[in-house]
């Protein structure tokens, strides 16, 4: 991973295969946000067997409920 600053911004590079990048993002990238924020972040990949349809209502509830929740529904297919 290469972090550099262009600016007012912190630019991280990550390596390609998404394991790696997944374990530099936890234990870099989250730190450093953390630190200069003061804020927690947190990302989970959740699979659920139902249709979009369906998983709108509740994840507008959970956005509802709680401030300062950002949810980002990635919504495919699995054969």
């Amino acid at each position: 991973m290469t972090i550099f600053k262009l600016r007012n911004s912190t630019i991280f590079a990550f390596p390609g295969p998404p394991k790696e990048v997944q374990a530099c993002f936890n234990d870099h990238m989250g730190r450093c946000i953390g630190e200069s924020t003061g804020l927690l972040s947190l990302a989970r990949r959740i699979y659920v067997n139902i249709y979009e349809s369906e998983l709108s209502p509740l994840v507008k509830e959970v956005v509802g409920s709680f401030r300062g929740v950002y949810i980002k529904p990635l919504v495919s297919q699995v054969r």
